[in-house]
């Protein structure tokens, strides 16, 4: 007999380093495994050899929805080959691709998604004319968007000073706790000493942290959350965490025919 059902499909893509040390490479295929644990189906991007293991760090150059992907513009130049590649790929997993034009400016680290809410954020990095079209797009993609002020706060980045842990809960950074735009939120503040574990990854089964916030791990867990911890010390060391290491596509609905005498056959 033959049934049909959906399923959330969760895709990230990955850029797995081809030098570096030991360490370095070994936490990335550690990374990999917790995406997976946590439900990712994940997905390796071609990395060049001479390209150096900093630039495994993917996360800001878009902007991701069910429906769309916005391609950031950090610079004066524009998109870069390696962005110009980067909405080559995604050109076929998702519906449309948007690009942040001149005289915009947009880093999609100062990007957030809780709730259903895109918060976008006005930086050094995302200007208001970068940010404004953002915000379009996604109004015109059927999406909610909100736009803050971070400028008070330099250095905050917002996708890793907020994460989404569903039920209208997030992990948040200090700062953060008392923002306008956050009020309606329940939150879970990180210690003052592990704000960097803002930086974390949920889903509905778990919450991957880097392993030295022993402190948030703890918190997360008196309040019912399964933990995975996972060492990325190496690419901290380079000047990321745990979001930056991945592109992750929100969840889809995916057909799902279950044959009998067959198995699993997975219709996206």
């Amino acid at each position: 007999m033959t049934q049909q059902h959906t399923a959330a499909l969760r895709v990230a893509y990955v850029r797995k380093p081809q030098s570096g040390s030991e360490k370095l490479l070994y936490q990335h295929d550690a990374y990999c495994r917790a995406l997976v644990c946590a439900g990712f189906d994940v997905r390796a991007l071609r990395h060049d050899a001479d390209l150096p293991p900093a630039r495994c760090f993917i996360s800001d150059t878009a902007v991701m929805t069910d429906s769309i992907a916005v391609i950031a513009r950090t610079d004066d130049a524009g998109l870069g080959n390696d962005d110009a590649a980067m909405s080559a790929m995604l050109l076929g997993k998702t519906y449309f691709i948007k690009c942040i034009t001149a005289p915009g400016k947009l880093d999609a680290a100062d990007v957030a998604c809780v709730g259903g809410v895109y918060y976008i954020a006005v930086t050094a990095r995302s200007n208001r004319t970068g940010v404004e079209q953002l915000a379009q797009f996604l109004d015109d993609a059927g999406q909610k968007a909100e736009i803050i002020d971070l400028s008070q706060y330099p250095g905050l980045r917002l996708s890793g000073a907020i994460c989404d842990l569903g039920g209208n809960r997030a992990l948040i950074h200090p700062a953060l706790a008392r923002h306008y735009a956050f009020l309606g939120i329940e939150k879970i503040v990180v210690p003052s000493g592990e704000t960097a574990a803002c930086e974390a990854l949920a889903t509905e089964n778990m919450v991957i942290l880097h392993a030295d916030y022993t402190a948030t791990a703890d918190l997360l867990k008196a309040h019912g959350f399964t933990v995975f911890s996972v060492n990325i010390s190496e690419f901290i060391g380079l000047g990321g965490g745990l979001c930056a290491l991945s592109l992750r596509l929100p969840p889809r609905q995916a057909n799902i025919t279950v044959l009998g005498a067959h198995g699993l056959r997975r219709i996206v």
